[in-house]
């Protein structure tokens, strides 16, 4: 019997913290931040997402001219700056998809990445 009331006891705490959790969830939402406050140049994308504490940053490119170290300079730059503006770090990303019009500037890149 005394197992029978634990094993109930460790269920029912188990679903209070599932729920504890979900509850928690529901609280983050979707923030999206660093928008122009001219709407005529507002982008097609969120330049900056926040959901709890994840940040999603998007469209971030060099549309200069210069060779491929500056314009990879300028977009870790302006990588650095977003996740600033929002209280985070370049310590914290995860994970970071690089596109490149010419493979042949990898190596280049890659000196300033």
């Amino acid at each position: 019997m005394a197992n029978d009331r634990r094993t109930m006891l460790k269920t029912a705490a188990a679903a209070l913290a599932g729920v504890g959790a979900a509850k928690a969830a529901d609280k983050e939402e979707k923030k999206v931040h660093g928008l122009p406050k001219n709407p005529e140049k507002t982008p097609l994308f969120s330049p900056v997402v926040t959901f709890g504490r994840l940040v999603f940053l998007s469209g971030i490119g060099a549309h200069f001219p210069g060779d491929i170290k500056a314009h990879t300079n300028h977009v870790l730059d302006e990588i650095e700056k977003r996740l600033k503006m929002v209280g985070s770090s370049m310590d914290k990303v995860l994970k970071v998809s690089v596109f490149l019009n010419d493979i042949k500037d990898y190596d280049a890149m890659n000196e300033v990445y």
